[in-house]
């Protein structure tokens, strides 16, 4: 059952108590930041096989500036098919830093691409009261994502929302990441 109020972040939690505090975030509508020091790959399998869509900030780097066989924008497109599929089918999204600074904020996030509200989840989905058309998150939807959407077309289903993890611990976290994530304080 879910507290009235919402509970006080950031808080201390227990690895066995993930799972709940993260549906406890969702609950909420935050995106729920994971500060993992040094337990990232541990967080970061459990994410994996509970189904989550995957951004891996690493690839995400490593394909457009060390390997180069994606430029900045193949690279929004393709983080923008990952979240539209994620938003279609009701998965949640697991973005998983590892120990980088990966500038989300500054080169992956685009206005037709991932948009910065994508890391503030309640920003990014809208108020219910509005059209779905005008939600924030239906600026990335593009006319043939509606095609095959299941259900009721461009809604997003149950289910959909963000957990960003890092290897980092706090202070590092607020150091390295709040010019590399869109919305730091507000996860």
């Amino acid at each position: 059952e879910k507290p009235k109020v919402p509970p006080v972040w950031p808080r201390k939690i227990d690895f066995k108590a993930l799972a709940d505090e993260v549906k406890l975030a969702a609950s909420w509508d935050r995106t729920a930041l994971v500060v993992c020091n040094g337990k990232a790959k541990e967080a970061d399998t459990f994410f994996t096989y509970s189904g989550y869509a995957q951004i891996d900030a690493k690839w995400v780097l490593a394909e457009t500036a060390i390997k180069k066989t994606m430029s900045v924008e193949e690279m929004q497109e393709d983080l923008r098919r990952r979240v539209v599929g994620a938003m279609k089918h009701g998965l949640p999204v697991h973005v998983a830093m590892a120990n980088s600074a990966v500038s989300f904020k500054e080169k992956f996030c685009s206005e037709k691409g991932l948009p910065a509200s994508f890391f503030k989840v309640k920003e990014f989905k809208g108020e219910a009261e509005k059209d779905v058309k005008d939600r924030p998150y239906r600026k990335m939807v593009k006319e043939d994502d509606l095609k095959d959407w299941p259900g009721m077309p461009g809604y997003i289903k149950e289910g959909f929302h963000v957990v960003v993890t890092t290897d980092f611990n706090m202070e590092s976290c607020k150091e390295f990441l709040t010019d590399a994530l869109p919305f730091l304080e507000d996860m």
